[in-house]
């Protein structure tokens, strides 16, 4: 094996919880701030790309939606297709991406995660200090209860490596799709049904045949789209449904499931769930007595971070309790 894949590992671990999460522009002080060494911040695909860039010289994507839409220097070597572990052979430094909350990320991607020289293990970091070591099994196993399970594996093509399965040209687009009798089928329509479960659209399993249950999610889109929900999917909605899978890549949403953690904050009085971590943030809403949320994102001393509405807010620690 490469020595670099190792390097990307050991990167991560030279970085071992000495670094604050943050989504904001001071995610690329990974390496330290205000010199090397020092303790930095960093999120989850900040920390990835930076481990890699040392050893690469190259950046496989800003965040987690430039990563998984970089078939250049990364390469998939798995989907997941609802498993909860992956099956191929892992080295370090490869990457493991999970869904998370946003519809309109494309595989609604949320968080990545790098192996570890130990493949049993990974790299990663989502709110809190990090990075952090973990139990690839565990970790797999909690977001797949979450119901933000893994999407698949990919690996760093290294300078003078050759994809082991060149990209295919989609061929979705290319034709008019539609219910008709025998039904259509093939490895378009099954990409339309990928593209349009990853959007919030099911179509009830991905088989390649354009069935009714195909129709009736390309009807839903269409009509979420307002376009002529006719149920055919021809160049208009072709055309917006590539638009709705690049929206939402300005940047990662803080969407870690910390293993062995409460998941959840039960409000202890009514409380305001507010905008930022601080009285100084707008109030959302009113989180009533005995109400939970879902952690989200950074929590701090005095606040939680949760996930109110698909956004990140914050609660009062005064007012509210963690627990599973």
């Amino acid at each position: 094996m490469d020595n670099r894949r190792l390097q990307m590992a050991r990167n991560m671990r030279a970085r071992q919880k000495r670094n604050s999460y943050t989504n904001s522009s001071a995610r690329e002080r990974f390496w330290g701030y205000p010199k090397e060494g020092d303790n930095g911040s960093s999120d989850c695909s900040s920390a990835v790309r930076l481990a890699i860039q040392r050893v690469t010289g190259f950046a496989i994507g800003s965040n987690t939606v430039g990563q998984v839409n970089n078939n250049m220097t990364l390469e998939w070597i798995e989907f997941a297709n609802g498993r909860r572990y992956p099956t191929v052979a892992l080295m370090p430094g490869d990457l493991l991406y999970f869904k998370g909350t946003d519809k309109s990320r494309p595989y609604m991607v949320g968080h990545v995660e790098m192996v570890d020289e130990d493949t049993a293990y990974l790299w990663g970091h989502g709110s809190g200090i990090g990075p952090r070591r973990i139990k690839l099994k565990d970790y797999c196993d909690s977001r797949y209860k979450a119901g933000k399970g893994l999407i698949g594996v990919k690996r760093v093509l290294l300078p003078g490596e050759a994809p082991s399965t060149p990209d295919k040209p989609s061929a979705l687009g290319k034709r008019l799709l539609k219910r008709a009798s025998p039904m259509m089928r093939g490895e378009d329509v099954r990409e339309l049904q990928t593209l349009l479960l990853d959007v919030g659209f099911d179509c009830d399993g991905i088989d390649g045949y354009y069935g009714i249950n195909t129709e009736d999610a390309v009807r839903a889109f269409q009509y979420a789209y307002r376009l002529l929900a006719d149920g055919q999917y021809g160049p208009l909605t072709h055309a917006a449904l590539m638009g709705a899978l690049e929206a939402g890549d300005e940047d990662d949403a803080p969407d870690e499931v910390t293993v062995d953690e409460p998941r959840f904050i039960t409000a202890t009085g009514d409380v305001w769930i507010r905008t930022l971590p601080s009285t100084s943030g707008a109030r959302s809403a009113v989180l009533r007595e005995g109400s939970k949320l879902e952690r989200a994102g950074e929590d701090t001393a005095n606040w939680y971070g949760v996930l109110y509405n698909g956004k990140q807010r914050y609660v009062s620690r005064k007012y509210a309790k963690a627990e599973g």
